[in-house]
Order: C-alpha cells, then structure tokens, then sequence
C-alpha cells in the first residue's frame, strides 16, 4: 500500500508543476522569442582561495 501512496503523491506534484508551469506560458508577458542579453564567459578559472586548506587525497 505505501507504493500506491507514493504514487498518488508524485502523480499530485507533478500535476501541481505542470499547472505552475501552465501559468508561466500563459502569462501576458512571457516571451520567449525575447532577445536575451549575452552572458560574458570567463576564459580562465578563477584561482583556489588560500584561506581553504587543501582538500583530502581520496583513494
């Protein structure tokens, strides 16, 4: 029996976020042809903080 509930349950929120999601489309303001500004890409990885001690070897 507690199957069934789970079921029941993962069934009633992903109706739940279908029905935010509905929402969200249907929205007077929502564009998604809306050109984006870019998001400027780092080329390099920003150094370790020296303030965190070195991770552990893991093996």
């Amino acid at each position: 029996m507690a199957i069934m509930e789970w079921m029941d349950h993962f069934q009633l929120r992903q109706n739940q976020q279908t029905l935010i999601l509905q929402a969200f489309a249907s929205a007077d303001d929502f564009d998604p042809t809306d050109d984006a500004t870019p998001v400027a890409i780092p080329s390099t990885v920003a150094a370790e903080d020296p303030s965190y001690p070195p991770e552990e070897p893991t093996t």
